[in-house]
């Protein structure tokens, strides 16, 4: 799993200008996440973020391999206690199952 952060001044440079702050979190789930459980890991990371974002803001879950899905079919979704049930249950499911990433 990458993972791309602003400074975190910019975090609250962007908060208080009340500018809507989107989030897409892009999650490998190809064969070779199985390897020293990388994807439990990556589960575990997906959770902890997914339950501290700013309110307020956008998300989506993209995994990955040979395929992809996303977690809604919108680009993004807002950020409320339904969505965020949602998104958990998405997050637990997720397995090392799609594939070679051959690019």
């Amino acid at each position: 799993m990458a993972a791309v952060t602003p400074f975190e001044e910019d975090c609250y440079l962007t908060l208080n200008n009340k500018q809507i702050n989107k989030f897409i979190f892009i999650l490998d789930c190809s064969g070779s996440m199985k390897n020293e459980n990388k994807i439990g890991l990556a589960r575990e990371a997906m959770l902890f973020f997914i339950r501290n974002l700013p309110t307020n803001c956008y998300f989506n879950i993209i995994k990955f391999g040979a395929k992809y899905s996303c977690l809604f079919n919108e680009s993004t979704a807002f950020y409320n206690n339904i969505n965020i049930r949602i998104a958990e249950k998405f997050i637990s499911q997720i397995r090392a199952d799609l594939g070679g990433t051959e690019i």
